[in-house]
């Protein structure tokens, strides 16, 4: 599949959510209850993470680096990555933006790659 018929099935996707869903307006980061007095926001990224039960920015790209050293790096390494990079942006909508669009560069990367092995 050529990169205009999965970002035509990606359209048709959004346009099947929409039609089912509506427009949705959920937050980006799930809500924590703390002071802002009490956490940097470092460690607001730390609980945010273990809400969503992913690695920190930090670790994900440990784990990244590690699994290429050993040759054992797939997609998915990739993709939980750039996934932290986006939740540890917080409130920098532009930091978060620009990995997003790095969460789906990775993802059309992924299709391509399953569409090109079978696998």
């Amino acid at each position: 599949m050529c990169i205009d018929e999965i970002f035509a099935a990606i359209k048709s996707e959004r346009a099947a959510q929409e039609n089912k869903w509506g427009e949705q307006n959920h937050p980006m980061l799930p809500v924590l209850t703390y002071s802002p007095i009490e956490l940097s926001s470092s460690s607001v990224a730390v609980k945010i993470c273990a809400e969503l039960g992913i690695p920190t920015e930090d670790r994900a790209k440990e784990l990244t680096d590690l699994r290429a050293q050993q040759g054992e790096l797939s997609y998915f390494h990739i993709l939980q990555e750039e996934v932290s990079e986006a939740v540890c942006a917080l409130d920098d909508y532009e930091s978060m933006r620009k990995e997003l669009i790095q969460v789906a560069a990775v993802t059309v990367a992924m299709i391509q790659a399953l569409d090109r092995n079978g696998r």
